[in-house]
């Protein structure tokens, strides 16, 4: 610590103010080709989730008509079928309706299937795993689609999911429900203006041709592609077009824009280069709190005490970035939903999608003062991550009005043990300390960790 704080002092004594900046970013360059090398990238895919159909899989002729044989109300939509209804899904996977936390609409596509017996099929999913990399349609669609969504002119996309049936898969992807009809001329080509300085804007292209003419956006219907609903906001509901055309770069840029947002580290002394709280192992592996070797630690906790990452809802009460939701559902989580700030949480869910993460939520709040029970999409999880909290915000009124069933808390790094099972069984009654340990890592020094599992679930 001496030698580091003398060439702090070194620097902001010798080294000019806009030589600062610049050397910063010199070492921040070096840095990362550094991590590469000698830790480099992790990753950790969202998992691709199956559920089981009630309808025979066989050809898309044959869903349509199997479809109508249930009784589910669908309509065709190019080589998709579209079902809008929650009461139509349910006739389709129950177990599909119950696993959103929001109204969705299911798109089938009949025409990418695959045999379990063969293991491969003509879109070329071969895994369970979705990765951010794989140039497939849907993968890409989700991804524009949920980049647009930040700006509410297209519906988020939740998930790309198989339905199963026999020895049969179906791919499938979860819309985001609207309601709505084609908006006038006038509006409709105000609005398709709006599109192309948005897809300029964030290095969007389109596969073929111009964009409205190659997205099928002519008056008067716009290919039915546009859709105004009942506040007069306009949606492309249909992106199939559109491409990320340089996806590596983009990502990169939009990382180092973001930064400043939730940075650890003076800017003006090289001493490190700026980085985030949460490293971020599929971008950027340097970070104040490794989280590579962090989940490690907090996975071999919970799983040692029957904790089940499969189709489990989370919640993270001061998320920062999301890298635990990243890592929540790359081992298969259900649903993720994280708090913090709004400048933090809307980095993260930026960076989030361009990792290929759809099943999330991270809402912007006041934890000291909002009423989280509001803005919970639900306020039944199977996990509550309270992480490093205490000193910022103490314990949350709210907290206690949740039903979990486990509760993992991490405390500052003045904090001990003792100090921290007093804090818990003092203000969570309904508890139970499953086990307690003590992590420390890189730049952090020790930490009590506590595993509780919830009594009034």
């Amino acid at each position: 610590m001496i030698r580091i704080s003398r060439f702090r002092e070194f620097v902001k004594r010798f080294i000019p103010q806009h030589q600062r900046r610049r050397l910063s970013r010199i070492v921040q360059h070096l840095n990362r080709i550094f991590q590469r090398f000698t830790v480099g990238y992790v990753r950790w895919p969202q998992s691709l989730l199956v559920f089981d159909s009630s309808i025979e899989l066989c050809g898309h002729e044959g869903l349509i008509d199997a479809l109508k044989k249930a009784g589910a109300q669908c309509k065709e939509r190019g080589q998709s079928i579209l079902i809008s209804s929650l009461s139509e899904i349910k006739k389709v996977s129950i177990s599909l309706a119950s696993e959103y936390p929001h109204a969705f609409d299911l798109e089938i596509f009949p025409e990418i299937c695959m045999e379990v017996t063969r293991g491969v099929h003509n879109n070329g999913f071969a895994t369970e795993l979705i990765t951010p990399d794989m140039v497939d349609t849907l993968q890409m669609r989700m991804l524009v689609s949920n980049i647009l969504s930040t700006y509410r002119i297209a519906p988020r996309i939740y998930d790309v999911l198989r339905l199963r049936c026999g020895q049969s898969y179906y791919f499938a992807l979860v819309i985001e429900h609207l309601e709505g009809g084609v908006p006038n001329v006038e509006k409709g080509l105000e609005f398709v203006s709006k599109i192309k300085r948005i897809i300029e804007r964030e290095g969007l292209v389109v596969q073929r041709g111009v964009v409205d003419a190659a997205l099928g956006l002519l008056p008067p219907n716009f290919g039915g592609k546009i859709l105004e609903d009942a506040s007069g906001n306009c949606y492309l509901v249909d992106c199939s077009d559109l491409t990320l055309k340089k996806y590596d770069k983009t990502m990169m840029d939009y990382l180092d824009s973001t930064r400043r947002l939730a940075q650890m580290s003076d800017s003006e002394i090289p001493r490190r280069p700026n980085f985030y709280y949460q490293s971020i192992p599929f971008l950027e592996p340097a970070g104040k709190r490794d989280m590579s070797s962090r989940v490690g630690f907090l996975e071999g906790m919970l799983e040692r005490n029957g904790y089940v990452f499969d189709r489990s809802k989370v919640l993270d009460i001061g998320c920062n970035i999301g890298m635990f939701g990243a890592y929540m559902l790359h081992k298969g989580a259900g649903w993720y939903t994280g708090l913090d700030q709004p400048l933090v949480v809307d980095g993260g869910r930026r960076i989030l999608y361009y990792g290929g993460y759809s099943r999330f939520d991270l809402i912007a709040s006041n934890l000291l003062v909002d009423d989280v029970n509001c803005i919970l999409p639900t306020h039944e999880f199977d996990l509550v991550l309270f992480l490093a909290m205490r000193e910022h915000i103490g314990l949350p009124e709210w907290l206690p009005s949740l039903s979990y069933k486990f509760l993992l808390y991490e405390g500052h790094v003045t904090e001990s043990i003792e100090e921290s099972l007093e804090f818990l069984t003092q203000n969570l009654p309904n508890i139970r300390i499953l086990e307690e340990a003590i992590w420390t890592e890189r730049d952090s020094s020790c930490r009590p960790v506590v595993l509780c599992e919830g009594l009034d679930v």
